[in-house]
């Protein structure tokens, strides 16, 4: 490990690290909508533990996000994984692995608001 942090260290200080490239007016806006969306799926996830009626159907799906940056998928997988019912299990160039609490949530991955909105957070002009 201590090998590998030298080599990144080297490798920034040489200039071979490209910088976080951002569009920071999409970035700002995500962040209360991604509290919007934690709290609404923390209310779902509250009301399934308490009423045992309601389903509760784990289900892993995979899916192509629409990020093409590294940062992009990064801020993807995490927004994912801070959802409560909903974890990224596998996070790779062209594929998501998500383990969900229900049916409909694992559904609802796939070309989702969350995926749009990350992948117009990293077009920068």
């Amino acid at each position: 490990i201590d090998r590998e942090a030298q080599r990144f260290d080297r490798s920034r200080i040489a200039g071979d690290v490209d910088p976080i490239r951002l569009r920071w007016s999409a970035y700002a806006g995500y962040h209360p909508w991604l509290i919007k969306e934690i709290l609404f799926s923390a209310w779902d996830v509250t009301k399934r533990i308490l009423d045992p009626r309601l389903p509760i159907t784990p289900t892993l799906v995979e899916f192509t996000p629409a990020q093409t940056t590294d940062i992009g998928l990064v801020i993807h997988a995490n927004s994912i994984t801070l959802t409560p019912g909903t974890i990224t299990v596998e996070a790779k160039h062209g594929r998501f692995l998500v383990h969900a609490l229900t049916r409909e949530a694992a559904a609802s991955l796939a070309g989702s608001e969350m995926d749009r909105r990350c992948a117009v957070m990293e077009r920068v002009s």
